[in-house]
């Protein structure tokens, strides 16, 4: 009898975290009317949304164009904005992250959000997540578009210099 007992309220106990916890599942869609909130992510009613395979500079980040320094993450969020303004945006969920967040592919009027922030030179390649970006970012680099004009490092590189970023 104790063990029936013991095994309903796992099975109570499972069931309930099932039912209350929100998640997504891979290749669930979210659409909306996008906001740009940061340079790699947009929010779509109250879900923010992380641009899979895409990783672009902090806010506080500066490039540099020769001397002259330019606001790439300034760059990245005007990008954004002018797409996700042309209409409703649809993400497909490519897994969860850490804070209530997901990654996604998002387009917006045909227009893919991850690439097009990658192959204009406003993002890297997340080698780290996939590999589809890596020839968007190489013809941004060979063509100069973008940070590839001129200098920058790396937002990774500048997040383990101690910059915590802020959540959007």
């Amino acid at each position: 009898m104790n063990k029936l007992i013991n095994i309903t309220n796992i099975l109570v106990i499972v069931i309930t975290i099932c039912f209350f916890k929100i998640s997504y599942a891979q290749d669930e869609i979210i659409k909306g009317q996008a906001k740009a909130v940061n340079s790699d992510y947009i929010r779509i009613d109250k879900k923010t949304i992380i641009l899979f395979g895409v990783e672009a500079m902090e806010r506080p980040q500066l490039c540099y164009i020769g001397n002259e320094a330019w606001a790439c993450w300034e760059a990245a969020v005007r990008k954004l904005e002018e797409i996700v303004d042309l209409g409703e945006t649809v993400c497909v969920i490519k897994g969860e992250s850490r804070m209530n967040r997901v990654f996604a592919i998002c387009n917006t009027e045909n227009i893919e959000l991850n690439k097009e922030l990658v192959r204009s030179g406003l993002a890297l390649a997340r080698t780290k997540q996939t590999d589809i970006y890596v020839e968007d970012e190489k013809y941004a680099k060979e063509n100069k578009l973008g940070i590839w004009r001129g200098t920058f490092i790396e937002p990774w590189l500048f997040r383990a210099s101690g910059f915590v970023p802020d959540d959007p």
